[in-house]
């Protein structure tokens, strides 16, 4: 592998050494000599990034459930501070969407309300079911 890095880096010998083995034909491009070192380089190591990948996809596949679990666990943390950025962004607009957001915000979650009819559960003001469109009853279903 280390001749193939050196004669990456020096093909002017390598083409020399090629070229005198056959003199009939004519001397490659530097260009296409180092397309034929590259490709030959890419197809000697392929085997070995395969097996890096399939060592390394494990661990990959266990950082991204830890990223996933420690972004349910602190999601209101990082909404805060999302709307910190938001706010801090848009200057004298910030308070609008600060209204907005703590609004929002005192509820106690998205969705509450349950359809007698269908099921589904649906956000905590609305009146109709968002899928089947029956009125839903006054009192709010398990937080």
């Amino acid at each position: 592998m280390l001749d193939e890095c050196a004669a990456i880096l020096d093909p002017e010998e390598t083409m020399t050494n090629e070229h005198a083995a056959q003199p009939d034909a004519a001397p490659p491009t530097r260009e296409e000599e180092i397309a034929r070192k590259a490709a030959q380089f890419v197809k000697s190591t392929r085997p070995q990034l395969k097996k890096f990948i399939e060592s390394a996809r494990p661990q990959a596949e266990d950082a991204g459930r830890e990223a996933a679990r420690y972004v349910r666990e602190h999601e209101t943390e990082i909404k805060d501070a999302a709307l910190k950025l938001a706010q801090a962004r848009l200057g004298p607009l910030g308070m609008v969407v600060g209204s907005i957001a703590n609004g929002v915000s005192n509820e106690k979650g998205p969705a509450i309300a349950s359809c007698s009819g269908c099921g589904t559960s649906n956000p905590r003001a609305a009146n109709f079911c968002n899928e089947c469109g029956q009125r839903l009853s006054a009192q709010p279903g398990p937080a």
